[in-house]
């Protein structure tokens, strides 16, 4: 883990539940794009990696534990997942700090 300035950033979210069947036919679709920005800051960085999802419930197990035991203070105003398809195994976490 380490702690990053991240500049400002454009992100697509999903706001839907929904299954890959429903959307690999296009008349039960529901995915839209839901555009927002993450505002520049300080975040702390960490990594899952291993087989999803347990690696990304293991680290955010570790998340929890490093806010309640160490100096460093969350801001509570953006957390962020990236998950790149290109790298199934990993998932980048930012977590922005105070």
């Amino acid at each position: 883990m380490s702690t990053v300035e991240r500049a400002a950033m454009r992100v697509v979210g999903l706001g839907v539940r929904t299954t890959n069947a429903a959307e690999m036919k296009p008349e039960t679709a529901k995915l839209g794009a839901h555009w927002g920005r993450v505002p520049a800051g300080k975040f702390r960085r960490f990594e899952a990696v291993g087989e999803m999802p347990a690696a990304l419930i293991r680290t955010w197990g570790e998340i929890w534990h490093f806010y309640e035991n160490g100096p460093h203070e969350r801001a509570y105003s953006v957390d962020l997942e990236i998950h790149d398809p290109a790298k199934p195994d990993r998932v980048e976490i930012f977590i922005a700090e105070k």
